[in-house]
């Protein structure tokens, strides 16, 4: 699945109403065989039906009487009250708006919470639950606590080793430091925490968790990225300062906090079945993967920097 689409893709699933305009038919369940009746649908109309196939009855549990255009409308009422999102959903959001509307009943002890408070649909099992991501919650929420002696010696710490924070935190970090007025500080760890989260998602073995940096990046100030583009020499000498940093500092955290943001990872935690093979490709192409990412990242900001916003492949 495509990790992230155009809300205004899900406005095309009004072909799904056939010939009478005000025909709306109900969503199907895990049981339907989409594919059959979608055959002749563009590609996301597909996948969001598909979605909806894949996790009814175990991500959300909607009414018999809910409609697809019932889903639509609340996926798009979500991206309506994310303006941040910038029109654009990943699957994770869209599961998890639906969950919001159509709750199944849980335990009142389930966890919800995941990096920077972001809920979880299911508790992940397998391997999935071997990635302990509660030191880095608990430091995105210290520094996210406000102005106090111990924050501002936590954000020190993780300044001096950097190498040991996974992105999630790098970004809090980054946002710490511009809401203390320290711009460049907060666009230097703003553009650590994409280049190393950009390679994180790379080695991810679940394509759907690659919009995960998004979606941490979207919960920054806008401001920020205002006033990234608004001195070009100077963002490419910080870019220039990103690049070095990570040839030179060791990537020391666990890169598979990423696949806690994917299907597969919530299909884990909804029944016995885990999904098949490693959560990241073989260490042995990192090396080229990281070289290529870092030149790739230069190439992307340079150009963005210069008012060309098309990336380079």
């Amino acid at each position: 699945m495509s990790p992230f689409r155009s809300a205004l893709i899900a406005a095309c699933l009004c072909i799904f109403c056939g010939a009478n305009p005000f025909a709306a038919p109900s969503l199907p369940d895990s049981s339907s065989r989409a594919s059959e009746s979608t055959a002749a649908l563009p590609n996301d109309s597909q996948q969001f039906l598909a979605l909806i196939t894949t996790y009814r009855g175990k991500a959300f549990c909607a009414p018999s009487t809910a409609t697809i255009g019932d889903a639509i409308k609340v996926v798009a009422q979500s991206v309506k009250s994310h303006p941040e999102w910038q029109g654009r959903y990943s699957d994770q959001q869209a599961l998890q708006a639906l969950a919001d509307a159509y709750p199944c009943t849980v335990s009142s002890d389930t966890p919800r919470s995941q990096l920077g408070g972001r809920k979880l649909l299911a508790t992940p099992g397998g391997e999935y639950a071997t990635i302990d991501t509660k030191a880095d919650i608990a430091v995105i929420q210290q520094l996210r606590a406000g102005a106090t002696s111990e924050t501002a010696n936590l954000a020190a710490q993780v300044t001096r080793a950097s190498g040991h924070y996974s992105p999630p935190v790098l970004f809090a970090l980054a946002e710490w430091y511009y809401m203390r007025g320290q711009i460049d500080e907060a666009l230097f760890w703003l553009n650590a925490a994409g280049l190393r989260g950009q390679f994180d998602a790379k080695i991810c073995t679940d394509a759907s968790a690659l919009s995960a940096v998004a979606e941490l990046s979207q919960r920054l100030p806008p401001d920020l990225y205002r006033q990234q583009w608004q001195d070009p020499a100077r963002i490419n000498r910080i870019v220039d300062r990103v690049i070095d940093w990570d040839a030179k500092t060791p990537a020391d955290y666990d890169h598979r906090w990423i696949s806690l943001h994917g299907l597969k990872a919530m299909n884990s935690g909804l029944g016995p079945s885990v999904a098949p093979g490693p959560l990241t490709l073989p260490q042995s192409q990192w090396h080229d993967i990281g070289e290529k990412n870092r030149q790739n990242y230069r190439a992307n900001m340079y150009r963005y920097a210069a008012g060309d916003r098309r990336p380079t492949i």
